[in-house]
């Protein structure tokens, strides 16, 4: 091999390597519009026109699945890729609304307790009130539980509307799954 040929055969495999990056992405797009090789003859056919046969794993365009594989069980390729599809859904969706669904009950377990706690100790402070030395003590344990008692209201005033929006963001996503007829 002369020294041109190695130039030629580098300069062919660097002109590869380069292009390969951008046919990997038209391959991933060919895939999510709906096209896929035949696993035998390699022709490029839609996703539609093609099968599955469960006895060898292929994916095969009719031809194929006709010629060599017609005595073997076969779905179309669209079954099988709904399928996946809906299982993968299905799991995500059931594990993340699972997760969200705990952490929100340990959320308002542990909202619910602070609150009952919150309301013991603030009736503590307001029967402080009659353990005042002098009527300015008196004005200043009652400024002080005034000042919690608003601050409080001021806490739950700010949060409730974020808790009612997620509430009817919920009801606006099931009425949304309700109202769809596929």
């Amino acid at each position: 091999m002369t020294s041109e040929d190695e130039d030629r055969r580098e300069n062919w495999l660097q002109d590869f390597l380069d292009e390969l990056p951008e046919m990997t992405c038209q391959l991933e797009e060919m895939n999510k519009t709906g096209y896929r090789f035949c696993d035998e003859c390699k022709k490029l056919d839609i996703v539609d026109e093609m099968h599955h046969c469960k006895k060898c794993s292929l994916q095969l365009c009719g031809n194929c699945i006709y010629k060599n594989h017609r005595s073997h069980k076969a779905i179309t390729l669209l079954q099988k890729e709904a399928s996946l599809m809906s299982h993968e859904l299905c799991d995500l969706s059931i594990s993340e609304v699972q997760t969200y669904h705990q952490l929100f009950s340990g959320l308002h377990k542990e909202l619910s307790d602070g609150l009952e706690g919150f309301d013991q100790k603030l009736l503590e402070k307001k029967r402080d009130l009659t353990n005042a030395s002098t009527f300015e003590d008196l004005m200043e344990k009652n400024k002080k539980s005034t000042e919690l008692k608003t601050d409080f209201e001021k806490c739950s005033e700010e949060y409730m509307p974020h808790v009612r929006k997620y509430e009817k963001r919920v009801k606006e996503l099931m009425k949304t799954l309700d109202d769809d007829p596929n």
